[in-house]
């Protein structure tokens, strides 16, 4: 079975998206404890 480039880089896009929309979440929740550290500083 031969994939077209299409398709090939349609797959891609959907697993890179799939992967890096579960990293942002888990880096967002990861981040979330500095934020509320630097909020204070920020926002006097």
């Amino acid at each position: 079975v031969r994939l077209t480039l299409a398709n090939l880089i349609r797959q891609g896009q959907a697993h890179l998206y799939s992967v890096s929309n579960s990293y942002e979440v888990h880096k967002i929740f990861s981040l979330l404890p500095i934020a509320y550290c630097l909020l204070p500083i920020a926002f006097p």
